[in-house]
């Protein structure tokens, strides 16, 4: 079979009149054994039809590995990678999840996997289980006519369609109405996004898994065309061109997880998901799974889940037989199933207890690399729809699941989605809750909000609310109802509001130190109050029946309390933030109404703000700057220049009056600021302090040490590659961060030794570290260009950063990868003869290449410089040989030649030598 395979690509070379060379020949050889097995391999703009996987988790991605099984090590909280690190043969990625514990990913023998599953600090030993794209392929069995099949591509030039699951939702309902802008983000963790679509805007991106096409416009494009179809979906602009995505006013984000065969290892997947929940990601995109479970994917599941990022996963498209593929089947995913342009759940998508949703999966057209459109379906085409309109609800400021202590109703945008779902009528392991309604699911939010009680006095407060983006009208009457808990409610004068449009109202004559409900309130046809404060029955009454009635909507309520009838403040907190730095919390309880009536000094609509702090055993007092304050409500300060472990007395203090409070308070001590001269500030109003409360700075941390940095040269036949072993501490304190950069390096000082900070990073590693004063790992940095780096300087620093911010760094230089010299021509004899009387130069050779990378070997045959005749050979490794025949035209092509040889290895470096011969026919 497979030298079969071999003589079909060869031949193949031969008719196309290509020189052989190993890249060629293996970038084909390799095409033609992954489509044996069902994988397409290579970029999805090669070929008229995308990548698609078969469901195997066997497909390689182009992470080097050694030869050894690749696991994840998870380790509990507090345990240093260190005691792991140095089991491993390879070491590809850390990984800190919190209160889950670190993860080490590595190659390891059987021996060490046994020891390590044997330790009381380890929690799992797993292996890095392969995901893969859940798109299905062309061959579905289905003969449904319908407007496009899977792979079909279609020209959209001068034009703009709407999908028809796009259509199906209700979302191009929800695009006719306008919802405005939706601020959220969703991450598509998939093969990349092709960041120069045309119907695509891709602001930025990050890789876990390498872009190894040489047409990899960054270094999280796509080489499948899988995740740029998704985020299609998601967000393909309303730009009169190509089509339009669920949700285009969502923002996307690209990480690509998965190489260039489709698949992506769970580590790498999990450090995505981790990037995610760090970086204020709202929504991600998991159209991928496999059959295995994997804890690390689980713990990073929990960790962005407990960080208010909802997951949309792909349920997968084994049909009933296979169930529900992880990670979708965690708890903390929404696992989507697929269904056909007839409301039908599809025979291929998964069935399962954890079936959350369905939505359009079937014939789904969306963004192909190259600013095309394809035709492609699976439960990975279903995902995005959720994933959009997800996004869209998070925007209208929902929660992504509200706090109910039940897993069954999460409530927030997860209950949202489910209970507008649309019941198809198949069974429940089919459809979940049902198909997705994207209509259904943004009017069920209130389209009126109450926002924040500002400015609040003792009789005196400012009601906020909006009419949100998702109101089904242009602009709506709008007002506030409040009243005394359990009493009845009146309400304010209403406003017209347009859609997306705050609006405030102000109440007056309250009751000190009172506690008061409040709602927004949408009128229908205008509404018929009459005023502030009256109920619309034209009694001028404060109070009024309840009247939320059907015609009105009102939102949920806000609690508030009215201050003290006078100048109060509380000393509520203070904690140690550091060594130097103290947190100090107060709570202003009370402020005076303005009465425009009064010309009293103390009668202001504001009041300035401060702490005064001092070590315990000293009487002066030194002040912090002032705030001006216009409610109560609380107020912080960080007090810094302190004293390291020393114990401080720290009060809150208030001044009625908006001027400075810089120069004496009233016992005479110095405030801070520019109060040298000790005079008291003739603006000075009434004083009050909050209490004193103690607290004690920190102990003073050493700065981080870096107590081993070693490099090795890591190169592979794929990769630049830098193994940084390195091992640091902190006394007095704790770790936070461990970065690692590899930079190429740069004369930039002029003193010809090559120093310098190099043009910019090329590949950088992070650890995050927790609750730690020492940790020791191996980054592995690369450049995946290897073509283009290899044999080049670079310049490698690490830099180490503890909780308070203290950083250190080292930077070391070495070359990597180090190319051998030109292939070097060992043999180049020739000799003359005719075949069938026409003249050939007959050449015996021998190469060879010190490096062991030779790519390939031709033969010419040139007369007055014009090209004759060639051959080639496919040499590879450390040296090559053989015997080739170059011919003249024609039996009268007698006369003076030359033949040469020309070496190449994979750098594309050349050793070559001519001769000239006379050759004659019979």
């Amino acid at each position: 079979m497979a030298s079969s395979i071999r003589l079909l690509v060869t031949l193949a070379l031969v008719c196309a009149g290509r020189p052989i060379t190993r890249r060629t020949s293996l970038g084909a050889l390799a095409g033609a054994v992954l489509t044996g097995f069902g994988v397409t391999a290579g970029s999805a703009t090669d070929s008229d039809e995308l990548t698609e996987n078969s469901g195997d988790d066997t497909s390689d991605a182009d992470e080097p590995t050694d030869d050894l099984p690749r696991y994840v090590v998870g380790l509990e909280p507090g345990t240093a990678t260190e005691s792991v690190a140095r089991t491993a043969s390879t070491v590809y990625r850390s990984l800190g999840l919190a209160s889950s514990g670190s993860v080490v990913v590595g190659a390891f023998d059987e021996d060490a996997r046994e020891e390590l599953e044997s330790r009381s600090d380890v929690r799992y030993v797993e292996p890095d289980h392969k995901r893969v794209q859940a798109v299905r392929s062309s061959d579905n069995g289905t003969n449904r006519q319908r407007t496009g099949e899977p792979n079909d591509t279609v020209d959209l030039t001068d034009e703009q369609r709407t999908p028809w699951g796009v259509e199906r939702i209700g979302a191009a309902e929800v695009h006719e109405r306008g919802t405005g802008e939706a601020d959220a983000t969703v991450a598509i963790l998939d093969s990349g996004i092709d960041p120069e679509h045309e119907s695509l805007d891709v602001p930025d991106g990050r890789a876990f898994a390498d872009c190894a096409g040489s047409d990899c416009a960054a270094d999280w494009d796509d080489e499948t065309g899988h995740g740029t179809h998704c985020a299609g979906t998601v967000a393909a602009l309303d730009n009169d061109t190509g089509v339009v995505g669920v949700a285009p006013e969502v923002e996307l984000c690209a990480l690509k997880v998965l190489a260039g065969d489709g698949s992506g290892y769970d580590s790498d997947i999990a450090a995505a998901i981790e990037w995610c929940a760090d970086n204020d990601i709202d929504v991600i995109n998991l159209s991928l799974g496999g059959s295995d479970e994997a804890q690390v994917l689980e713990d990073a599941l929990r960790y962005a889940y407990d960080r208010d990022v909802l997951i949309v996963a792909a349920a997968g498209n084994a049909g009933a037989a296979g169930g529900v593929d992880y990670p979708a089947a965690y708890d903390e995913c929404i696992a989507v199933g697929a269904t056909n342009d007839h409301d039908e759940v599809p025979d291929w998508s998964a069935r399962g207890d954890t079936i959350e949703l369905v939505a359009p999966g079937e014939a789904v057209l969306s963004t192909k690399p190259g600013d095309e459109y394809v035709y492609l379906e699976g439960t990975s085409m279903s995902t995005p729809h959720v994933a959009a309109i997800a996004a869209q609800l998070l925007g209208q400021g929902l929660a992504h699941a509200d706090d109910t202590d039940d897993a069954d109703e999460p409530g927030g945008v997860r209950g949202v989605l489910r209970e507008s779902a649309d019941d198809i009528g198949a069974a429940d392991d089919e459809q979940g809750f049902g198909l997705l309604n994207a209509f259904e699911a943004l009017e069920s939010v209130d389209p009126v909000t109450t926002g924040d009680v500002t400015d609040v006095r003792a009789s005196t407060a400012t009601l906020t609310g909006e009419l949100r983006s998702n109101a089904d009208v242009e602009s709506a009457e709008c007002c506030f109802e409040w009243r005394q808990v359990d009493e009845e409610w009146a309400r304010t004068e209403p406003n017209s509001v347009e859609r997306g449009e705050s609006f405030s109202a102000a109440l007056e004559d309250l009751q000190p130190e009172t506690t008061y409900d409040v709602r927004a309130v949408m009128l229908a046809d205008g509404g018929t109050s009459e005023g502030e404060g009256g109920n619309g029955d034209g009694d001028g009454d404060d109070e009024t029946d309840d009247t939320d009635g059907d015609d009105e909507t009102t939102a949920s309520i806000v609690t508030f309390e009215t201050g003290r009838d006078e100048l109060a403040v509380e000393t509520t907190a203070v904690e140690a933030d550091d060594h130097r730095t103290l947190q100090a919390t107060g709570s202003l309880e009370g402020i005076r109404d303005v009465d425009t009536d009064s010309d009293a000094d103390t009668n202001t609509s504001s009041v300035t703000a401060s702490f005064r702090v001092r070590p315990e055993d000293e009487e002066n007092w030194d002040s912090t700057d002032a705030q001006v304050l216009e409610s109560i409500g609380t107020y912080e300060e960080t007090i810094s220049g302190l004293e390291p472990e020393t114990v401080y007395e720290v009060e809150a203090v208030v001044v009625a009056g908006d001027g400075a409070v810089d120069g004496t308070d009233d016992a005479g001590n110095e405030r801070a600021g520019d109060g040298e001269n000790g005079d008291e500030d003739e603006n000075e109003g009434d004083e009050t302090t909050g209490g004193i409360v103690t607290a004690e700075t920190d102990p003073e941390p050493g700065l981080p040490s870096i107590d081993r940095f070693e490099l090795t040269d890591d190169s592979n036949g794929q990769f630049v590659r830098c193994a940084v072993n390195w091992g640091v501490s902190v006394s007095n304190g704790e770790l936070e961060l461990v970065e690692t950069e590899l930079r190429y390096a740069t004369d930039s000082d002029g003193d010809g030794d090559g120093g310098g900070d190099g043009d910019g990073p090329l590949h950088h590693v992070v650890t995050e570290l927790e609750d730690q004063s020492e940790e020791s790992g191996i980054h592995t940095l690369r450049h995946s260009d290897r073509l283009e780096g290899a044999g080049e300087s670079y310049a490698v620093t690490i830099t180490v950063t503890d909780t308070d911010g203290n950083t250190t760094d080292a930077t070391e230089q070495l070359t990597l990868d180090e190319r051998s010299p030109p292939p070097s021509i060992d043999q180049f004899d020739v000799t003359t003869d005719d075949f069938l009387g026409t003249p050939e130069a007959v050449v015996d050779w021998a190469v060879s290449d010190e490096g062991g990378e030779l790519d390939g070997v031709v033969l010419e045959l040139r007369r007055d410089g014009s090209l004759v005749d060639e051959a080639g050979s496919m040499a590879r490794d450390e040296d090559a040989s053989g015997t080739d025949s170059l011919r003249a035209d024609d039996a009268e092509g007698s006369g003076t030649y030359e033949v040469s040889i020309r070496a190449t290895d994979y750098f594309e470096q050349v050793g070559e030598e001519t001769e000239t011969v006379e050759l004659a026919g019979e």
